[in-house]
């Protein structure tokens, strides 16, 4: 992990004190500066951009300066070896009143951004401005669907497609984008929202 040596400042603000403000900084040196700061906090650490593309590029920059393009699983996701989770909830990048929804894709990062939020105390949340102005569901209703699986469970086929269905899951000959899933015989396919490839369930 890359720290900034001495740190740009001496201690991080707390609740009540004065606000300190880095100024004048480089901008290729942002991600360093926030990468170092969340790296000395206890707590989560919200960084706010302009626009959706800046929140990505800031996002693989952080996983540049903190190390964690060595720790990414088979998905391209953190395997759980780094000790401060980078979560970014992107914006709907649609406008008020637009007929169409959000695309797919934005549904799922959102929902692994959200899930990913209900057990984390400490790392670093990056999203546009803008996303502040969208209403969340309740996190009840997050953990209520969350579907957790492990190998020994017992899976019943037609339970689990009607939960599936409940949640607003698409039944599919071949599966290709999130939120669908396929039922051969004993073989479930599905896409679950926030992965980056679908899965297979053998009966």
């Amino acid at each position: 992990m890359l720290i900034l040596q001495p740190p740009l400042i001496d201690s991080l603000p707390t609740a009540g004190s004065p606000l300190k403000t880095l100024s004048n900084l480089p901008k290729s040196a942002i991600p360093l500066a926030i990468a170092d700061i969340a790296s000395r906090s206890n707590s989560l650490v919200l960084v706010l951009v302009e626009k959706s593309q800046d929140a990505q590029q800031l996002v693989n920059a952080l996983h540049f300066y903190l190390g964690q393009e060595h720790h990414l699983d088979a998905e391209g996701e953190a395997d759980g070896s780094v000790d401060l989770p980078i979560v970014h909830l992107p914006d709907w990048e649609t406008l008020p009143y637009d007929s169409f929804s959000p695309h797919e894709d934005i549904t799922s990062e959102r929902l692994k951004a959200l899930s990913q939020l209900s057990d984390l105390h400490r790392g670093l949340l990056i999203l546009p401005i803008q996303t502040l102005a969208h209403r969340l569901p309740p996190r009840e209703h997050l953990d209520g669907q969350r579907f957790v699986l492990t190998t020994g469970d017992t899976f019943d086929l037609h339970t689990e497609r009607r939960r599936l269905e409940a949640s607003g899951y698409h039944a599919v000959d071949t599966v290709h984008e999130h939120g669908e899933f396929a039922v051969r015989g004993a073989i479930l396919d599905v896409f679950p929202m926030g992965s980056q490839q679908p899965l297979r369930i053998e009966l």
